[in-house]
């Protein structure tokens, strides 16, 4: 997966245990893609960046997986910065920095011991301060306020009979609001989750049983 940047480059996240990088990359193909290590070797799922204050948030593929911020030096400069990580009081969530950002020593996820657990980050996207991911072992989507630091479930399909939205993996923003959630499983759909969360079919994929859409 990945993500865009407001400037205009793409951030291409390496999905490969705990040495995946961060690729900055010109989807115009201008320029050569540049590893980004500051922020952070690990199992790299997708980033959104919030355009009020610069920092880049990041999901982790693995069942006990992290959920990450990246402070650059310099905005919109991502060659240098700080990697942090999401750690929990209840509902609120305060940020540590991560000392060896590169796992020279030790995975990533297993330096902070009191960091928050995510059962397998995907899709992660910015949206109105804030930041909207998703997990697909437990089929949650999360929704993190970067002005009042709380985090809430806008979706869990535990709280279903027959949840319509399970398999969760991409997502994005329409231009009205709506979080736009791809299954990756399931039942194969788009899901719609309008202002109020509820899910809404949107598209349906026939002829196969699991694609990342």
């Amino acid at each position: 997966a990945g993500g865009k940047t407001p400037w205009q480059t793409w951030l291409s996240c390496e999905e490969y245990g705990d040495a995946g990088q961060v690729y900055e990359c010109d989807p115009y193909g201008r320029k050569q893609a540049k590893v980004r290590p500051a922020m952070g070797s690990f199992n790299h799922e997708a980033a959104a960046v919030d355009p009020v204050s610069g920092y880049v948030y990041m999901t982790e593929d693995v069942k006990d997986g992290c959920f990450y911020r990246f402070k650059p030096e310099k905005r919109n400069d991502l060659s240098a910065g700080s990697l942090e990580v999401a750690v929990a009081n209840r509902y609120v969530l305060s940020w540590k920095k991560v000392g060896d950002p590169k796992a020279v020593s030790q995975p990533v996820r297993y330096q902070i011991q009191e960091a928050i657990r995510f059962k397998g980050g995907e899709g992660i996207v910015y949206h109105d301060h804030k930041i909207y991911f998703t997990t697909k072992k437990d089929n949650v989507v999360w929704c993190y306020d970067t002005q009042t630091f709380l985090i809430t479930r806008v979706y869990d399909a535990s709280n279903y009979q027959q949840p319509l939205l399970a398999g969760l993996d991409n997502i994005e923003v329409s231009p009205s609001g709506e979080l736009l959630v791809a299954e990756d499983g399931g039942n194969m759909q788009i899901i719609a989750l309008d202002h109020q969360y509820r899910p809404h079919v949107l598209v349906q994929v026939y002829g196969q049983d699991k694609s990342e859409i």
